[in-house]
């Protein structure tokens, strides 16, 4: 049985919503140009696209009708321990680990709890048990832990590399696999995906970076990297990609919504041409 669940619930889209959700977060995965040399696509990791020809799981005509069944990833089921731990792509996951963590709940409620891929597609006659016809996962991008160490990125909300997947869930492989294995019993298969901000690897850095959380109308001269051998990669591993403006502290207030950071994260600078012209682009997996 999985480890911890959510409740199923049924899920009532506007037609608009559903457009919005297809372009953007159903069964897409942001993935890199095949073409371009800057790029590292890993031979297990990599978000490599299907071959030609391949035919994709059609989506509903009306997902209103559809009992969607939403989870975080590392919560649900841990089928394969060796990935507890990996440090597969240049990450030391060790200490991410809640056996490692040295901490008790609920301190340890913010470390990586082993869910995985092979988990959730393990446990599929769980969720087709309650009557679940889509299941809607966590982000699948590889994350890193920010600068504050009492947290890691179990929720997938703080991706580095938008172009490999995260080696804690499992390999590219395992995700196909389990997309499979979903749409074999008629399950869509809905992929979570962050594309307005990465993991806290830059900020800034006056009165002992207590400067980074305040908000900063006109940006703030002491942003740079909090270690320079730490940085994102191609195509984010330049400080232009990202807003200089401190974190949000006034969520009623534009454009501190816009250029400012959520607690924790690098905000990216969506709307120049910088981020948006090394924005990877959505596809089907």
């Amino acid at each position: 049985m999985p480890t911890r669940h959510s409740r199923p619930r049924s899920v009532l889209f506007s037609r608009s919503l559903v457009t919005l959700l297809l372009l953007v977060a159903l069964s897409p995965i942001l993935r890199a140009l095949p073409n371009d040399p800057l790029l590292k696509l890993d031979a297990t990791y990599g978000l490599i696209p299907r071959p030609q020809g391949h035919q994709y799981f059609p989506s509903p005509q009306d997902w209103r009708d559809i009992n969607i069944y939403q989870l975080f990833t590392d919560r649900f089921a841990d089928g394969d321990s060796a990935n507890n731990t990996s440090s597969a792509m240049g990450i030391n996951r060790t200490s991410w680990f809640v056996n490692n963590s040295g901490r008790s709940f609920p301190h340890n409620r913010n470390f990586h709890h082993g869910g995985d891929w092979k988990g959730l597609k393990d446990n599929l006659d769980y969720l087709t048990g309650m009557g679940v016809n889509a299941v809607w996962i966590s982000g699948v991008q590889m994350n890193a832990q920010g600068r504050d160490g009492r947290y890691t990125p179990y929720h997938q909300y703080h991706p580095t590399d938008f172009f490999n997947v995260d080696p804690a869930q499992g390999t590219y492989q395992e995700l196909k696999d389990l997309i499979d294995a979903c749409h074999a019993r008629g399950i869509y298969v809905i992929l979570d995906v962050v594309i307005n901000h990465t993991a806290d690897l830059n900020g800034l850095w006056g009165n002992n970076r207590e400067q980074d959380k305040q908000y900063w109308p006109n940006g703030n001269d002491s942003f740079g990297w909090w270690d320079n051998n730490r940085k994102h990669p191609y195509p984010f591993g330049e400080l232009t990609s990202f807003h200089r403006n401190g974190t949000i502290n006034n969520w009623d207030a534009f454009p501190e919504t816009l250029l400012g950071q959520f607690r924790g994260t690098d905000d990216l600078a969506t709307e120049t041409g910088t981020s948006l012209t090394g924005s990877p682009r959505p596809s089907k997996t």
